[in-house]
């Protein structure tokens, strides 16, 4: 069992089962490196740690 957040751009999901995805899109108002978390159990001891890069596009 598994969840994601990006908590900078309040980003959370539910907990998804093995093999269950979910979509995210979200407009990003300003880039950075940003840390990416699952935690399940909610006791703020991550399963996961990432970091989501969010770049200036051209256009």
């Amino acid at each position: 069992m598994h969840q994601f957040s990006i908590a900078y751009y309040r980003i959370y999901t539910r907990n998804l089962s093995p093999g269950e995805a979910s979509d995210i899109e979200f407009s990003p108002w300003t880039s950075g490196s940003f840390e990416v978390v699952s935690d399940p159990s909610g006791n703020n001891d991550a399963e996961l740690k990432a970091q989501f890069v969010v770049s200036k596009g051209n256009g």
